[in-house]
This record gives structure tokens, sequence and C-alpha cells, in this order.
């Protein structure tokens, strides 16, 4: 999946940042309380979606490193 995503994929991406921010533009957290947090928004379909973005350098939006998962803030690259 390319990079760019519907509202709700944005939205949620949005809500992943704020709520799992470190402040230093990307957000991390265990794949169990992110998919969690994603089925509470009722969005468990974007986050699904979401975990196949790839971005235009090759790499993937939601890296995973051992169980945990590195949430970049590369969504609206596209975005004028």
């Amino acid at each position: 999946m390319e990079l760019g995503g519907d509202a709700e994929q944005m939205e949620l991406h949005r809500q992943i940042l704020r709520t799992f921010g470190d402040g230093s533009g990307q957000a991390s957290g265990t794949r169990k309380e992110i998919e969690r947090f994603a089925t509470q928004q009722n969005r468990k379909k974007q986050w699904d979606d979401l975990s196949k973005v790839k971005l235009p350098d090759g790499s993937m939006l939601i890296e995973v490193f051992q169980d945990a998962l590195i949430i970049k803030d590369n969504l609206r690259s596209d975005s004028p």
C-alpha cells in the first residue's frame, strides 16, 4: 500500500501520534496497546491499512523493533 490514505486513516494516525508520541515527531508502543487503541476508536481496518503503508524512501510507516512499534509522522507528506 502506498502513502496517502483516506481521511479516517489520517485521523487515526494523528490520534496515535498524539496519544503515543514522545515529542520527537514519532510514536511508539507495543503492538497490543496500539491495536487496542485502534479498536477502541472503531478504526481497526484503518490500523490494518496503516500497517501496510510504504513510504517513498522504501521504509514502512510503522516499523517493528522487537515487541515495540515505531509510528513515523510521514503520512501527510503528499498533502498540499
